[in-house]
């Protein structure tokens, strides 16, 4: 590799997983990294002995190089972007458990009530389904929803009826709850059981609803969404709530109560008929370095650096155990 690999990434987003989900091993538990240096395929190509004997992870969450995928992406992309044959070529060892980054916007808008984009969509969605089929150490995909870009009306998830020829909330939803089906469907397609780490699943909503309407929120379409994933589930894939509400936890007890908190929260944001399959869905404990350290706007406590440290063990020892 051109440059060392960093063993503390500048953003260290640690997740957990319960053993259920990938098997034993020593601990029970699965760390996977996600950070500002997610690596491209290239560079675990070249890279990843190095990474995997100098860091703690279990896994990491990792992009094509050609781009951070955009999943309502309706550009016709060749199969040779999608790297099948360099994916299966990365010797993993350490790193068993492995997530594409996909992030859950479109170069505009998510096209809901276009049947025609939605079979481009879903035509890559199938490619990156094979990406994910290349090894076996690829678990899934890491599925960011939220919207960090310019344009406000370019964001999937906002609700305005000048945007969709003037239909209803709950209108446009049915096509929403379509089309997040059909995603879940198409990435089945060569990986059946794979896992979709959300890293926000309806804790985002849950938090900005409190203060407007849903309608009214950054994310109002999104609960139609994950209704459309639940529906579209087979019975060997898996749908994970990466749970970024736990960046801050403080206390043993925002850890233990968190599950039942967001289930909870979550199942007032979806029909009564897809509430117990909510319940199933697996929850994560992130811990975010950032954060803890004060690297990121407006999170700095006055901690010293050894308080910051304890913070951070405190975090990573709380989160393993729940």
């Amino acid at each position: 590799m051109g440059k060392k690999w960093n063993i503390w990434f500048i953003n260290l987003c640690i997740c957990l997983f319960p053993i259920l989900l990938f098997g034993q091993n020593d601990n029970g538990k699965k760390i996977v990294e996600f950070g500002w240096d997610c690596p491209k395929v290239s560079a675990l190509k070249m890279g990843i002995p190095e990474m995997e004997n100098k860091t703690p992870f279990d896994g990491v969450v990792f992009t094509l190089d050609f781009d951070i995928y955009s999943a309502f992406d309706t550009t016709n992309r060749p199969e040779s972007e999608f790297q099948f044959g360099d994916l299966s070529k990365i010797n993993w060892e350490k790193f068993t458990n492995n997530f594409l980054l996909v992030r859950g916007v479109g170069i505009t808008n998510a096209h809901w009530l276009d049947d025609n984009a939605w079979i481009k969509i879903m035509k890559n969605l199938m490619k990156i389904s094979r990406s994910l089929a290349a090894s076996k150490t690829i678990k899934g995909i890491g599925f960011d929803p939220e919207y960090y870009y310019g344009d406000p009306d370019d964001n999937p998830w906002i609700y305005k009826p000048s945007l969709y020829n003037n239909l209803s909330y709950q209108q446009v939803g049915n096509f929403v709850r379509l089309r997040g089906k059909q995603f879940m469907q198409a990435l089945q397609t060569y990986k059946p059981d794979i896992k979709v780490l959300c890293f926000w699943l309806l804790g985002l909503v849950s938090i900005q609803s409190q203060h407007q309407s849903i309608a009214e929120t950054g994310m109002a379409l999104y609960p139609f969404f994950v209704e459309g994933m639940l529906q579209g589930q087979n019975k060997q894939s898996e749908i994970i709530d990466g749970n970024e509400y736990s960046y801050g936890f403080e206390t043993p007890e925002n850890f233990v109560e968190s599950g039942k908190y967001r289930r909870e929260e979550g199942s007032k944001l979806v029909s009564v008929s897809l509430q117990p399959n909510l319940q199933k869905v697996s929850l994560a404990q992130a811990v975010f370095f950032d954060l803890v350290y004060a690297k990121v706007p407006n999170s700095d406590k006055g901690f010293d650096n050894a308080t910051k440290e304890k913070w951070l063990r405190y975090n990573i020892y709380n989160a393993f155990k729940t």
